[in-house]
């Protein structure tokens, strides 16, 4: 639980992108289990995941955001309720992250190379910053649609 005054994240590498995401929306990170492909997806759509008997839509962050390179082999499944349904996001690493309320910014009006409306905020932190990313926008309405849908 948070101190007062702090926010819980889990936080997330995508190559060399640190991001971080809300606690409450994440249901829970599972490793790395292969997917069934799904035909005329996006490309970024790796297809689904069986999690104990509930299928659940599966799409590369690395690929949505243009990130070079292959995912590690430690990679991680972040399983999140979104407005529209569960999705699990491929990330690189995932662990917790705590911030004080005054470590989080607004999000700049303009962040090259990624659409701004991604972004909830920029987290502070020793290390630099950190993407606090808003999963929901990450998938048009369009997009969205041609995922399989998980209860």
């Amino acid at each position: 639980m948070a101190s007062p005054g702090q926010i819980q994240l889990v936080a997330f590498s995508i190559g060399d992108l640190r991001c971080a995401t809300r606690i409450d929306r994440v249901e829970e990170v599972v490793p790395f289990t292969a997917p069934t492909r799904v035909p005329n997806a996006p490309g970024f759509v790796e297809g689904m995941v069986d999690l104990r008997g509930r299928v659940v839509p599966f799409v590369s962050l690395r690929k949505r955001f243009g990130v070079g390179g292959e995912a590690p082999s430690t990679s991680r499944i972040l399983v999140v309720r979104l407005e529209r349904g569960v999705v699990g996001f491929l990330v690189d690493h995932a662990g917790m992250m705590r911030a004080a309320a005054e470590q989080v910014l607004p999000p700049p009006d303009y962040v090259p190379g990624l659409d701004a409306k991604f972004l909830a905020g920029v987290v502070r932190d020793e290390a630099g910053l950190v993407l606090l990313l808003d999963l929901d926008r990450v998938l048009t309405t369009e997009e969205a649609r041609v995922l399989p849908t998980a209860p």
